[in-house]
């Protein structure tokens, strides 16, 4: 009788007709957003003004630390008037889940003057990236002016959901250098030698 019943759950499990427990291996495969890696923790849910919570995981580092795309995908919204509210940009990837780049740097080097411009040379609405690709600098732009330079980075699944980005983040690949989106190495080479 057990063994049927084991049976039943297994053939359960893969038709779909039960879900499939959720474990801490159960991650969403990105590159980490950062070169390099600052640290930081899960501030995702804490309290923010206005009585919201936190959307994101905020990762303090100084400003013109390179961003790189999470994941392959094409620029949507951008947030990139020169000296108005620059800088912010969403990736769509290209599996249907979304990131955002939020309080890229809106300086010219040496100052905290909102002349700047954060974005990578070439990035722009409608423009296909690969992971890894540089694509903007830390900054604090928008409300970070007063928090310090850092890249709060959101994670939405395909529905559109917000999710934790700090598993993800923690399982990330990280970069020692951006990908190159001309690169083409010698046969065999991948954008792997880029890693650590």
């Amino acid at each position: 009788m057990k063994r049927t019943a084991r049976l039943l759950s297994v053939f359960a499990l893969l038709t779909g007709l039960l879900p499939v427990p959720a474990s801490a291996a159960d991650t969403y495969d990105i590159i980490f957003p950062l070169i390099p890696d600052p640290g930081y923790s899960d501030n995702f849910g804490d309290p923010r003004s206005g009585g919201r919570s936190h959307e994101g995981i905020d990762m303090m580092s100084p400003k013109m630390t390179p961003v790189v795309a999470a994941a392959d995908g094409t620029i949507g919204w951008m947030h990139g008037e020169q000296g108005d509210d620059c800088c912010a940009l969403e990736l769509w990837h290209d599996d249907g889940y979304e990131s955002q780049y939020i309080h890229l740097n809106n300086d010219t080097p040496g100052t905290d003057d909102g002349q700047g411009w954060g974005f990578a040379p070439g990035i722009e609405s409608g423009v296909h990236v690969m992971a890894g690709q540089l694509i903007g600098y830390v900054g604090d732009s928008g409300n970070a002016e007063s928090v310090g330079s850092h890249l709060h980075f959101e994670l939405h699944d395909p529905s559109g959901a917000v999710l934790n980005p700090y598993p993800h983040l923690e399982a990330a690949t990280r970069l020692t250098l951006p990908i190159d989106a001309d690169f083409e190495g010698p046969s065999g080479m991948t954008k792997a030698a880029c890693m650590r």
